[in-house]
């Protein structure tokens, strides 16, 4: 699954390269993906980008990863993992990357326990944001969203140091993803 992660980071980063090297875009339509970075995350012990790239006037793919870096507010604990997420969002509007929308998406996110090197937990899950981005000086992007998640965790613990009620609800059951995002387009 690292190997997968790392693909899909190399691939996201390559877009992001071939896109600079086309000629110089003036027109503000012409900028059509935006790299962003959740202003929450670091509350929660984590480090969020996500890229989003206009297929349309009235959607966009998304793609957003995270790495779990064990601190979490004052406490440091002895866990480890990273998150993978597509999402496809609709633009309730006619302008291209700006204003509400709705978007379906699914997650992955493994974490690993770095003390003992074997407990691993593995959470697939699916959820439904709501959100507005705003677009201000042609080139900065401010997005806020929030919406219902569910998520599926399925815990490897060989020597039972944690069982799976030690998850819920965050990594296990509905629970609530949002975020405050700042982003540059181009």
């Amino acid at each position: 699954m690292k190997q997968y992660f790392i693909w899909v980071f190399f691939s996201i980063f390559s877009q992001l390269v071939s896109a600079q090297v086309g000629p110089h875009q003036n027109n503000e339509e012409d900028h059509t993906s935006i790299i962003k970075f959740n202003l929450l995350s670091p509350i929660a012990g984590t480090v969020t980008l996500s890229y989003e790239k206009s297929l349309n006037n009235d959607a966009s793919f998304v793609t957003t990863a995270s790495y779990f870096t064990g601190q979490f507010g004052n406490t440091s604990i002895p866990v480890r993992g990273f998150s993978a997420t597509l999402e496809y969002r609709f633009y309730l509007g006619e302008t291209p990357i700006r204003g509400y929308y709705l978007q379906p998406y699914g997650r992955y996110q493994y974490l690993k326990d770095i003390q003992t090197k074997e407990d691993e937990l593995s959470v697939p899950g699916i959820g439904l944001l709501m959100g507005y981005q705003w677009v201000f000086l042609k080139r900065i992007a401010f997005d806020m969203n929030m919406g219902p998640s569910y998520n599926f965790s399925n815990l490897t613990s060989p020597g039972n140091t944690y069982n799976a009620t030690d998850f819920k609800p965050i990594l296990s059951g509905y629970w609530i993803r949002g975020g405050i995002s700042v982003g540059l387009l181009f």
